[in-house]
Parts: structure tokens; sequence; C-alpha cells
């Protein structure tokens, strides 16, 4: 699987739907102020179609699929956020917990060892996976950790989000 550098921005989102400017201009001016940061206020379904609009191969990444690339495949007990060494996240690493009080534009903090960028912080991301709080509980014992082709539950009532926020430290 492969995933764009970073968050998808108003610009592009902007392309794929022309009246999204118009319909958030209040809350983009206040929380994601330029055109290269993160598109906000969008809806999974939205997400997923503007995936589809980019063509037919483009998708959502599931959660499992996320976590990889967000820890650049490194699995250690001291790479629970990606930087390393046992290093707790810090401000400088990610855009969150009202640090800067909006969005930022992507790219402005460090990329990860795979050069991806804002996946602690600026906005949630959307996976693919239907949630379910017990769902690795519910796995076969045999199994450590997740598959790499686990795509979640097959229902559920929401969808998977992971990653940071500029608005708060989850």
């Amino acid at each position: 699987f492969r995933l764009q550098r970073g968050p998808v921005t108003v610009a592009q989102f902007s392309l794929f739907d022309a009246h999204y400017p118009h319909l958030h201009d209040v809350r983009l001016k206040r929380c994601s102020p330029d055109s290269d940061c993160p598109a906000i206020d969008v809806h999974w379904w939205d997400a997923w179609v503007f995936c589809r609009w980019i063509g037919s191969n483009y998708r959502l990444p599931t959660e499992v699929e996320w976590e990889y690339a967000c820890r650049a495949g490194r699995d250690g007990p001291e790479d629970l956020y990606g930087v390393g060494n046992g290093r707790a996240l810090t401000k400088s690493d990610a855009n969150f917990g009202a640090t800067e009080g909006h969005t930022t534009p992507v790219g402005k903090y460090p990329p990860n060892a795979w050069g991806l960028c804002d996946l602690h912080g600026n906005v949630n991301e959307f996976c693919g996976d239907w949630y379910a709080e017990d769902w690795y509980q519910q796995r076969s014992s045999s199994l450590q950790r997740p598959c790499p082709d686990d795509g979640g539950p097959a229902v559920g009532s929401s969808r998977v989000v992971r990653g940071g926020s500029w608005y708060n430290d989850d």
C-alpha cells in the first residue's frame, strides 16, 4: 500500500468539492487558515469518495496499515509514537494539545523515517475499518498482534480514526 505524504489539504479537497471552502468558510479561516493546511470537517464518506475520485485503486488505509506507516515499520516497545529511542512525543514533533490554536501547513513538523508527515498531530485521520473496541481481543488467541491484511470488523456503527489533532491530546 502507499500513502500520501501528509493529510489532504484544503486546496486538494477543494479541487474535489468546489463548494467545500465556501460551505466551511468561517471555520476554515479560524481552524485551517491556509490552503496548505489539512482539510477539516470532512465526513468519513466524503473521504472515501475523495479517494475513489483520485482513482479506482485509491482507498483509505486499514487501521493496521496506518499504524505500520505511522511507526515507519518499527514495532518495538520504544516505538510507541514512531519517534524511536523510547522518546515521548513532544510539541516539537507534532501539532497537538492546542499548541498552535489551529491546524498548521502540512509538513511543518518533522516527518517520520519514511517521510510521512502529521501522523501525530494536525488532524485525526480516517481509516477504512469499522471500529470495535474489543476487535483485537476477538481475534484468535494465537495472534499476539493484528495481521497486515486485517481489515477490521465486517460491520460497525463508526469508523476507525487514528493520529492526533491540533485541538486535543488524543
